[in-house]
């Protein structure tokens, strides 16, 4: 699989947010997995300002009073075992 993504900058240029502009899968059921947001790019679940370059698998922890998720960068295809790239492109 592979990610491409781009960063916006504010005027200092730190970065402001990243994120995903194509996703290449490497199968079938990596881009379902996707669909139904058991694995994303970055901190995908309740983020307005993603700041993570990875790609990462959701776990959520529910509480009486909400949720809270942690995500776990993945760097092989759960499924078929392909390697995961992410490759920033230009504006």
């Amino acid at each position: 699989m592979k990610v491409d993504y781009r960063t916006t900058l504010y005027k200092d240029d730190s970065i402001r947010m990243i994120e995903a502009v194509k996703h290449h899968f490497c199968c079938e059921q990596m881009g379902e997995a996707l669909d139904d947001n058991f694995i994303g790019f970055g901190e995908f679940i309740d983020s307005i300002l993603n700041q993570d370059t990875a790609v990462n698998i959701a776990v959520c922890h529910p509480w009486p009073e909400g949720a809270a998720w942690d995500f776990t960068q993945i760097n092989f295809c759960p499924f078929c075992a392909a390697p995961i790239k992410t490759e920033q492109i230009s504006k």
